[in-house]
């Protein structure tokens, strides 16, 4: 999938500004969608931390979800309004005929006085949203606050990349040897296994000689012992031996049913990786949710120049200010299809795209 880590102005020297604005709202949809998954995915996994401060920190999380989710909706609105607007200026752009000035300039008026009611400013608020969840980072990763300015200083150092279909998923990470009794605890399930089975009680093997009642009791012993023995190897997590019952008695513990599940990222270094990345991309979604008010201003400019030539035709029908018209009308054909494309970019490519 392709990446948007990187950030590209609204204008170009080599594209026109309409262009450029285009292209950068065909790099925001798939982002913004890309972001949205990760939010809800940090919020499941901070769900599952260890931490006392767990319910306060995904009250907190859910609250940064639900704000960008505001963001986009937000966005979202404002598209089908503009792409509402450049429709109608395209629809005026066919009534060229002589005479029909008056009835111009009073359309087009109320298309100027539309888009001044258009005060799209998205970047701030995201901006604001990227500055509080990476005081929440920092809260994570140094919950005193001693190492604070380090970590803020440190934040983007080795920058990581959040726009992959991918990026919920935990990445599987070899934990390091540790010794236990001489033996490395991560060197075959078939060592794991016989360390355990060491320390089991030497009744376990032979169940069928115990009563039903000494049984149970044996079982949860060798549970303990079980996760005893895991614990001290240096495992997260296992499963535990698993015993099967058929007719309501109890049957010996099959060697199929014992798995060893394998070591797994500590949960809150899956969460401080993916909140890494998230304010890595809110950094750049900031200036490219800007997109929707460059547009504004360059509609409004255009149709403000196009008023002005046809305002001064109308009220002086010299031939020279006829010609200024008819050059001002070849102007605005010209960037009728990029005023097209804007249009189909603002619905079909972001709007009407599930985020």
């Amino acid at each position: 999938m392709q990446t948007y880590s990187s950030r590209r102005p609204l204008s170009s020297p080599t594209q026109g500004p309409i262009a450029t604005c285009i292209s950068t709202l065909r790099e925001l949809a798939p982002g913004a969608k890309v972001l949205h998954r990760a939010l809800r995915d940090a919020s499941r996994h901070i769900a599952r931390i260890d931490d006392p401060r767990r319910d306060t920190l995904k009250s907190e999380w859910s609250t940064y979800t639900k704000r960008y989710k505001s963001i986009v909706d937000d966005t979202d609105v404002a598209a089908g309004k503009l792409a509402a607007v450049i429709n109608v200026y395209l629809a005026l752009q066919a009534n060229t005929r002589e005479g029909q000035e008056a009835s111009m300039i009073t359309e087009l008026s109320t298309l100027q006085s539309e888009l001044d009611g258009y005060n799209y400013v998205f970047s701030g608020p995201c901006a604001n949203l990227r500055s509080n969840v990476e005081t929440f980072y920092l809260k994570l990763v140094d919950p005193t606050g001693d190492r604070r300015e380090h970590e803020r200083a440190a934040l983007f150092t080795a920058p990581l990349d959040i726009h992959s279909e991918n990026t919920s998923q935990p990445q599987e990470s070899q934990p390091e040897p540790l010794v236990q009794g001489g033996v490395p605890a991560n060197s075959t399930p078939r060592r794991m296994w016989g360390l355990l089975t060491e320390r089991l009680p030497t009744f376990y093997a032979t169940p069928s000689l115990q009563s039903p009642t000494t049984v149970e009791n044996s079982l949860t012993h060798a549970q303990a012992t079980a996760v005893n023995v895991f614990a001290q190897a240096g495992q997260d997590h296992t499963h535990i031996l698993h015993r099967q019952h058929t007719d309501g008695a109890t049957s010996p513990i099959h060697s199929s049913t014992r798995t060893l599940v394998a070591s797994e990222k500590p949960v809150v270094d899956v969460v401080i990786a993916s909140i890494k990345d998230i304010l890595l991309s809110l950094g750049t979604q900031g200036p490219q949710l800007g997109v929707f008010r460059e547009l504004t201003l360059h509609l409004k400019n255009e149709i403000k120049a196009y008023l002005q030539v046809l305002q001064s035709a109308n009220a002086f029908p010299t031939p020279e200010k006829r010609i200024a018209l008819a050059n001002m009308q070849g102007r605005v054909a010209r960037s009728s299809a990029h005023w097209r494309t804007c249009a189909s970019a603002l619905t079909d490519g972001y709007s009407r795209i599930q985020k």
